[in-house]
């Protein structure tokens, strides 16, 4: 049987421009996804500190929203609404074989209401109105990891101004459960609580690659500067402990 990568689970840019006509007095952005979100608003992340959003949930019966307090984030004039989309707890294959116990595309919802300064309202909403493209990430999966491709960066694709010509509209789509609700949070998202840096750094040698002693156990993701030419590609992997010769042991893992 072909192993979990047989199903690959890429991400998707969306964006919405729109215009406000003053300042700004409170704004509230409400979302979620059937698949995993990173909000923008002009180029600044709503949600720096989180990560996969919304949380697990059986998916047949529910899943979470989250509301933001975005009133710092808007300016009066051109703004613009992006998210990057994944496929999250939604799109993950959840056993060794691949299955997906969730069909259908990933989805998105979000409702940005504003109020101005002089009490009137505006809102906006996901609808086909909105433009996608591809993310440079081409593969995201919670367990079988992500490939990103940096030469597919489109800079500014969350900002005004940004010349998305060649973009296509969003279409819009269903719950493949009709009777699934939404219902708010109850509990606080995975979020950083704090950072470690490695502890020691094992030089690669005939029997492995560089190795990293982040110095404890630990769950988070990696922060990691690299250079070098164009197409030159760069793997992590991780692991909990240390073969005799300095490996890292994955025989438990994907």
């Amino acid at each position: 049987v072909a192993g979990p990568d047989r199903i690959t689970t890429d991400a998707s840019l969306l964006r919405k421009d729109f215009h406000l006509a003053s300042n700004v007095r409170e704004a509230r952005l409400t979302i979620t996804a059937l698949g995993a979100y990173e909000a923008f608003i002009d180029g600044k992340r709503v949600a720096p500190h989180t990560l996969l959003s919304p949380g697990w949930t059986d998916f047949h019966k529910r899943a979470l929203y989250q509301t933001y307090d975005v009133t710092s984030l808007l300016q009066h004039g051109a703004n613009t609404l992006g998210v990057m989309l994944g496929g999250g707890w939604y799109s993950s294959p959840m056993t060794w074989i691949g299955y997906r116990s969730t069909p259908g595309p990933n989805l998105l919802r979000a409702q940005l209401d504003v109020t101005l300064a002089d009490g009137t309202h505006q809102t906006i909403l996901t609808d086909p109105s909105w433009l996608i493209a591809s993310a440079p990430i081409t593969f995201s999966e919670i367990y079988g990891g992500e490939s990103y491709d940096a030469r597919l960066v489109q800079h500014g694709w969350d900002t005004p101004g940004f010349d998305a010509a060649h973009w296509t509209h969003a279409a819009a789509g269903t719950p493949p459960d009709a009777d699934m609700t939404l219902t708010a949070q109850p509990d606080a998202s995975i979020h950083t609580t704090l950072t470690l840096h490695p502890i020691h750094l094992d030089p690669a040698n005939a029997d492995h690659p560089f190795v990293f002693d982040m110095g404890q156990n630990m769950v988070g993701n990696v922060r990691l500067h690299v250079r070098g030419p164009r197409g030159l590609v760069v793997r992590l992997r991780y692991a909990e402990r240390l073969n005799p010769d300095g490996s890292i042991y994955t025989k438990n893992l994907r």
